[in-house]
């Protein structure tokens, strides 16, 4: 790695200790486990202004707003100095927070002209934990901000709760790969080839029907091996129906399969929260002993620890320190909603 090879991780989510928090961390995990040094910020300690498109447009040769905003300019800095960035950010209603959205726009405002971020690689993650919905388009804005200051991504995560354990193992890859890509800096020749590279991303050029089938798939993948084969079937049958032009009645299909899927999914969490809402795990993490309720989902990721503890390390200045434990064998108590 050459420069700067540190990874910076931004959490976009106002739940400090969400999916968003657990995935981003994941990912940080595979790249320090890689070499990398990491850093991980909360986006809810340090919410940005909105811009107010002043005129005339001083900031686009000063680099720095006008109005007081210190929350933009610890980010912004952050973002300036860092080898590469994760960015974590929650769906709702179909689309990425407002927060990180106050962040993205900023940064055009005052970057998108002079791209300092050019060539910087850049790894985004859409959560979308309850229904799933808009687990792509809520993603796109994280690589549209990614395109405006020319950074260069690797391929997008869409989250659901229903495939939450494959995503966390699939973030700590990607984070391992952005690690090896920390501190280098390839810049695009031109737009043009710009343009290409994030054609040829994964997921973002689905068309709504399509996110919606994968969101099916996902929520049908999730499924115990006896729940009723009829679901899947159904997403066959829808497939069989959008080759034959029947794209409307193909749609309905996916969805039925979809909704039923979901009831499916959930009731066996119900039964799996009945069997464990009456024990209590302890677990021993740096010495201290902290009491939770085991439940599945989040394997070697998430420790429910004292909450002034974790956010005192997620505050911290501190660089190339994991400033969260170890949390193999830990236990993280899911909320389905949560984001």
């Amino acid at each position: 790695m050459a420069g700067n090879g540190s990874v910076l991780g931004l959490v976009g989510s106002p739940n400090r200790d969400g999916r968003t928090y657990h995935m981003v961390t994941a990912a940080l995990e595979g790249a320090a486990k890689a070499g990398a040094t990491v850093e991980l910020i909360q986006l809810a300690d340090h919410v940005v202004e909105a811009c107010k498109d002043c005129q005339p447009w001083e900031c686009m040769t000063t680099l720095k707003c006008k109005h007081p905003d210190p929350a933009f300019e610890f980010l912004s800095d952050k973002l300036l100095q860092c080898g590469a960035l994760v960015l974590g950010a929650p769906i709702y209603w179909w689309d990425t927070t407002g927060m990180v959205k106050y962040l993205i726009l900023k940064m055009f405002r005052v970057y998108a002209r002079s791209a300092p971020l050019a060539g910087l690689p850049a790894f985004g993650i859409g959560i979308a934990g309850g229904t799933g919905n808009g687990l792509i388009s809520g993603l796109r804005p994280v690589y549209h901000f990614f395109q405006v200051l020319q950074m260069r991504p690797i391929d997008p995560l869409p989250v659901t709760r229903f495939n939450w354990r494959a995503a966390l193992t699939r973030a700590g890859e990607l984070g391992a790969q952005l690690a090896s890509l920390a501190g280098e800096r390839h810049r695009f020749a031109g737009v043009e080839e710009r343009l290409l590279w994030y054609d040829n991303l994964p997921y973002l050029n689905l068309s709504r029907a399509a996110e919606r089938r994968l969101l099916a798939a996902l929520t049908t993948a999730a499924l115990p091996d006896n729940a009723d084969p009829a679901i899947a079937r159904g997403l066959a049958h829808a497939d069989t129906l959008a080759a034959q032009g029947e794209t409307l009645r193909s749609l309905q299909a996916i969805t039925h399969a979809y909704e039923a899927g979901v009831k499916v999914f959930e009731e066996g969490q119900s039964r799996t929260n009945k069997k464990v809402s009456g024990s209590l795990s302890v677990a021993v993490i740096g010495g201290e002993i902290l009491g939770g309720a085991s439940v599945p989902g989040s394997p070697g990721v998430g420790a429910i620890s004292q909450p002034g503890r974790r956010r005192a390390h997620a505050r911290s200045g501190l660089r190339g320190q994991r400033r969260y434990p170890s949390w193999k064998g830990a236990f993280y108590q899911a909320r389905p909603g949560r984001r």
